[in-house]
């Protein structure tokens, strides 16, 4: 772990890992195109996706033909918010057929403190997604979350365990409120 936390900056040698996954199956229903199956929508380009609404003060916007931003509806932990800007990378697959979603960028807004102490310049992410079409017809939606963290400034006083327990229950609150938005 000395390598990577020389690749992240670390003044401490100390790496936290952070993780936390979900999955979800969300049901659905040919209200707009009776006549469009879920399969053929997900053969679409991607460029003809269309956007969803990101509860709680979060975003989600097309850059590029297949590069979207995700603003995540901020997570407090301590005294502190963080508000992650996420860009990710559409594609869509072949066996199983799929449409993978991967971070290519994280940036995290945040409090003046996150600011600061220049959050991002510690952390480290990898997040994918895949959106899998299942009879019924529904989607199931399956994601994982990475972080590697170099503790900065006062996070560095504190144990892994209560850094990644803290940082977990962020994450997970985070990605299932992201989950929770592709039901409605």
């Amino acid at each position: 772990m000395l390598g990577l936390a020389a690749c992240l900056g670390s003044h401490s040698g100390r790496v936290v890992t952070l993780r936390t996954s979900d999955r979800v199956l969300v049901p659905v229903t040919a209200q707009h195109d009776t006549y469009c199956s879920l399969q053929a929508y997900m053969r679409l380009p991607v460029s003809q996706y269309v956007l969803m609404e990101v509860p709680l003060g979060g975003s989600l916007r097309r850059v590029g033909e297949d590069i979207f931003d995700v603003i995540v509806p901020h997570v407090r932990f301590f005294d502190l918010w963080v508000q992650p800007r996420v860009r990710c990378k559409v594609r869509l697959l072949n066996n199983p057929e799929r449409v993978d979603i991967r971070c290519v960028e994280c940036i995290l807004d945040g409090s003046p403190r996150v600011k600061q102490l220049r959050l991002t310049d510690h952390v480290q992410f990898d997040v994918h997604t895949n959106f899998t079409p299942q009879q019924g017809p529904a989607i199931q939606s399956e994601s994982y979350i990475n972080v590697l963290v170099d503790p900065p400034g006062p996070f560095r006083y504190f144990p892994d365990f209560i850094l990644q327990t803290v940082g977990e229950a962020a994450l997970k609150a985070s990605l299932s409120t992201l989950q929770a938005s592709l039901a409605r």
